[in-house]
């Protein structure tokens, strides 16, 4: 486990001193970014089958046998997505009993974004000793995923795309907390609170490294390590515009109460311009996005 509160420095009268708040966080930092940045480093593990019918499914000739046979490796994994499909948020006013009807229901890309999403919840955002706080991430995650598939309509971004940068956006805090604690059964787990000053400096660039390392999309990419440095001194023109979308959606769902931490709105605000939204354009996603944060448990 990485060390947390227990660095000491040497005082003028040569006795150990413990570190100031500050000194303990920045070296902390470094400690995490030296094992994420390490050639050897290995990210939380998602299922091969969650990886693959992703591929599969951004295939423009892709056929529904090929996604199924996927989806039905994983039954536990498939059966959860069928109960997902049929929730409000997806528009399950009638029952679904088989993979093949939420398939034609849903379509391939939305059904490989809920069998993704299902499996980050079960597989990353599952951290022993730190369940409430994994929830309330994997809630802000999945509400911000569904936001930013919300802005991208009014833009020319993929919906899609813009889901998955949502969705992966905050990936690097579960990535650090196991990093701290070495793995969910780790004994003495330090508080979050004491954490999270060093991982929240560098999440969006360890969510940066596992999409990397899963093998997604440079676009997704560029906008998870991008998301919290619209402000950055970065000029508009240099901005990803699914950075853009991503930022704009963190903001949204925070101020919705979806989330940990204080709203970002400088950065939503650059986010707007980037994506050159108007006034009406940007009321209208804030009353689309208040209707999703109720249907989302």
């Amino acid at each position: 486990m990485v060390p947390i509160a227990a660095s000491t420095k040497t005082s003028n009268q040569g006795s150990p001193a413990p570190l100031a708040d500050d000194e303990v966080h920045a070296e902390l930092v470094e400690r995490l970014r030296s094992i994420v940045l390490a050639p050897g480093y290995t990210p939380p593990r998602l299922p091969e089958e969650a990886l693959e019918l992703l591929r599969l499914t951004r295939q423009p000739d892709v056929g529904f046998d090929e996604v199924l046979a996927v989806l039905e490796r994983d039954g536990m994994l498939a059966g959860q997505v069928l109960r997902t499909a049929q929730s409000p948020v997806y528009g399950g006013n009638s029952g679904i009993k088989s993979l093949q009807q939420a398939l034609v229901r849903l379509g391939l890309h939305t059904l490989g974004d809920i069998f993704f999403a299902t499996a980050m919840n079960q597989r990353v955002f599952r951290v022993r000793g730190y369940e409430s706080k994994m929830a309330s991430l994997r809630r802000h995650s999945l509400v911000t995923a569904q936001i930013a598939r919300i802005i991208s309509r009014y833009t020319r971004l993929f919906e899609d795309t813009a889901f998955l940068a949502g969705l992966l956006h905050d990936v690097g805090i579960a990535a650090l907390v196991f990093a701290v604690t070495d793995g969910p059964h780790s004994r003495n787990l330090p508080p979050f609170e004491q954490m999270w000053p060093a991982i929240v400096r560098i999440h969006a660039e360890t969510s940066g490294v596992l999409c990397q390392a899963w093998g997604l999309t440079a676009d997704i990419v560029t906008a998870v390590r991008q998301h919290h440095s619209l402000t950055a001194g970065t000029q508009v023109s240099e901005v990803h515009a699914l950075a853009a979308v991503v930022a704009m959606a963190d903001d949204l769902a925070r101020r919705l109460d979806a989330g940990a931490g204080e709203s970002r709105a400088s950065e939503s605000v650059a986010a707007m311009r980037v994506l050159g939204l108007a006034e009406h354009a940007v009321s209208k996603i804030e009353v689309e996005a208040s209707a999703i944060v109720m249907r989302i448990v």
